[in-house]
């Protein structure tokens, strides 16, 4: 009987190894992962703060300067100015607190105590502090050089082409014009002028206001950018202008069929017109030029809202005239010399004054051009300055008007209108035209400006809703069976830790049933169970100790090296490295819990089953003392005068001398024998002498 039930502890004793790893390793999950400050403590162990600036944030920017061959937009900063300057504007300490913030709300959520997750990362109070990173990343850039060598060209040439015609025979490219911008403002105008745009910009980009004014005043500027337009103006034509749109009207009034001369010759439209143009000399042209541009750039600088200037054209008409005259001249030769000679009778018409001159239709011989001239009483630079002198205008009037006209409407003469008005009370940027700008440079910018300005106002904001659109696609069919599992799992774990209690109770439940059944009295009940415990926490104590350092550390490193191996670059490295580094540490905490709650479970036992096992070897003689049968129930008998004194010596355990030959010496060594056989008495032969007498009694 007593072996089925050794045979049954043994078995609860066997069982107890698998329930004592799940429940130490249950217990172990309560206090570390499903425990906020777990992840609060080990994100501090493993220096995580200080390793996204000291070593993350470094290696990512020098990677990126390498990529780009440089700084972009020239900014004169190296790697550890960069670092610090974020570091002051978000530095470790804060970053720590928002995240222990987060760990605060995410923990409930995904253990399922909580329906809903709600990060908030507060940026509004870090807006002072970005201001002043703003300044000091302003005050280290060449603003200059980095607008003006891409992004004015650029910004001009997507706002009004690669060439721009700005009237008056003017044509400049995108490069020209912001040349020309650059000469007027210069680097030290904008150095003087890099902490104002940090006060005046610095609020609307942190999300503070709404709107923001930035001036560049220019009215110290004038002289420089009078000479400039000066410089631009010497290249202006103004015989375009006098042909197109002075000549060619008053050509088309009153000389569209030219002018008619005896003898059917016509000079005509074409033939004024070149003649005309012939006599706008190049030096003649600059000269007028010259007064045009004096009387301009009083109105270009917006020193004056309107202007005239007056270009006399009568000398060059005259001019024109006299090299008509000669065209004159070469088409009465070429009448001339076309008429066939006159006959006898036409030659004696002649001489007789009955030939009409006007209809003349054949030549005598020695008739000249001016003979002709005279004998038709005509005087060709007489009669031209009467038909076309009279007919033109002797002045051209060039006015404001004129220009624009010249410019054209719409956008053009809207933007000669801003830079009037930038001159003259200096160059305005709001938030209007900042977000014009930037949606002509790249349409993401603004999105990307907005995005910025309400983060910083309002906050980083992260629900549960987008936790579950980053773990699972949204256009996925399954999603709504993904997120119904992925709650499924939440309310698990809320279950499951609620009742994490229950291991330990079955756990001491089993260790009671073992002692009960493999033992008959307390000690060895006790011995029981503790021996049942010490080997359940010897082998959780192997499992989390060394077996753990012996083959999961070993996986550990062979999937880092595997990782490394096949890192795209030195930043990857770095984040595998703390990854793994931080992994390592997370299971040594673990492991190293479970270890140590084995060991004490470990010595407990020991103790315990050792103390029984003594006490057993101790106690088991002097326990086990056999009840007196039936001839021990008798009166003694009667003893004689001469034993007397032999068993007071036995008694008294004293030798009285020699033995007595009379002495029973074998019952002597009989009874030495049995005492000494009761003195060495195992635990189990007391056991098993308890059995044979409680089965004598029940007999």
């Amino acid at each position: 009987m007593i072996w089925v039930r050794r045979l049954i502890a043994i078995g609860l004793g066997i069982l107890m190894i698998p329930l004592l790893i799940v429940t130490l390793l249950s217990l172990r999950v309560n206090d570390t992962f499903l425990e906020e400050q777990f992840y609060k403590d080990q994100l501090v162990e493993a220096d995580i703060y200080n390793f996204l600036y000291t070593d993350a944030l470094t290696v990512a920017i020098d990677q990126e300067i390498e990529k780009a061959g440089g700084m972009p937009l020239n900014i004169n900063l190296t790697t550890e100015e960069i670092v610090e300057a974020i570091q002051a504007t978000l530095p470790p300490d804060w970053i720590q607190h928002e995240v222990e913030l987060a760990i605060d709300d995410a923990v409930p959520y995904l253990t399922g105590e909580t329906d809903e997750l709600s990060l908030t990362i507060g940026l509004s109070e870090r807006a002072d502090g970005a201001l002043i990173v703003i300044q000091r990343l302003l005050n280290s850039m060449d603003i200059h050089t980095t607008l003006f060598d891409e992004a004015i060209p650029d910004g001009i040439a997507n706002s009004y082409g690669p060439e721009i015609d700005i009237a008056l025979g003017i044509t400049l490219t995108a490069e020209e014009v912001a040349s020309s911008i650059e000469v007027v403002i210069t680097p030290e105008v904008l150095e003087d002028l890099q902490t104002q745009v940090a006060e005046d910009i610095g609020p609307y980009l942190t999300g503070k206001s709404e709107t923001f004014t930035f001036n560049i005043p220019l009215a110290e500027q004038v002289d420089v950018i009078r000479r400039e337009f000066r410089r631009i103006l010497q290249g202006v034509d103004l015989k375009p202008f006098i042909l197109d749109e002075v000549l060619d009207p008053a050509l088309d009034e009153f000389l569209n069929e030219g002018v008619e001369l005896p003898l059917g010759v016509v000079i005509t439209r074409a033939e004024i017109r070149q003649a005309t143009e012939a006599a706008l000399t190049p030096e003649w042209v600059d000269a007028q030029a010259d007064t045009l541009v004096n009387g301009i750039l009083p109105y270009l600088t917006g020193e004056s809202d309107r202007f005239t200037v007056s270009v006399p054209v009568r000398d060059r008409i005259d001019v024109a005239v006299v090299t008509l005259t000669a065209t004159v001249d070469q088409k009465y030769t070429a009448l001339l010399n076309s008429l066939p000679a006159c006959t006898p009778s036409q030659v004696i018409q002649i001489a007789l004054g009955a030939a009409d001159p006007t209809s003349l239709l054949c030549t005598i011989p020695g008739l000249t051009v001016e003979l002709l001239k005279s004998g038709l009483g005509i005087d060709p630079l007489d009669f031209l300055a009467q038909s076309i002198t009279d007919q033109l205008p002797t002045t051209i009037t060039f006015t404001e008007q004129d220009l624009l006209a010249g410019i054209g409407s719409g956008e053009e003469s809207d933007t000669l209108d801003d830079v009037r008005t930038a001159i003259r009370d200096g160059w305005t940027l709001d938030e209007t035209d900042l977000r014009k700008l930037l949606t002509a440079l790249d349409p993401a910018s603004l999105d990307n400006l907005d995005y910025v300005r309400e983060t910083i106002r309002d906050g980083w904001n992260w629900t549960e809703d987008d936790l579950l659109e980053l773990v699972y696609e949204i256009d996925d069919p399954s999603y709504g069976e993904d997120i119904e599992d992925f709650n499924d799992t939440r309310g698990y774990i809320d279950r499951a830790r609620s009742w994490s209690f229950g291991l330990p109770l079955l756990s001491l439940l089993l260790l009671l049933m073992t002692g009960f059944i493999g033992g008959r009295k307390w000690i060895t009940k006790l011995g029981w169970a503790a021996g049942a415990l010490f080997i359940s926490a010897l082998v959780v104590s192997v499992f989390s100790g060394p077996l753990y350092d012996t083959l999961a550390k070993d996986e550990l490193e062979k999937e880092r090296s595997e990782r490394i191996a096949t890192a795209d670059d030195q930043l990857e490295v770095l984040l595998i490295e703390k990854i793994a580094d931080t992994g390592l540490q997370i299971g040594d905490v673990f492991f190293d819990g479970v270890e140590s709650r084995a060991m004490i479970l470990l010595l407990v036992g020991g103790v315990v089953m050792g103390g029984s096992v003594v006490f057993s070897i101790i106690g088991g003689g002097s326990s086990h003392v056999r009840k007196p049968g039936k001839e021990s129930m008798l009166p003694p008998e009667p003893q004689s005068v001469a034993d007397m004194p032999r068993e007071a010596e036995e008694n008294l355990g004293e030798p009285t001398g020699s033995s007595s030959p009379e002495q029973p010496t074998d019952e002597g060594e009989d009874e030495s024998s049995a005492d000494s056989s009761e003195g060495n008495a195992t635990p189990d032969d007391a056991e098993a002498s308890e059995d044979e007498d409680e089965d004598k009694e029940k007999n």
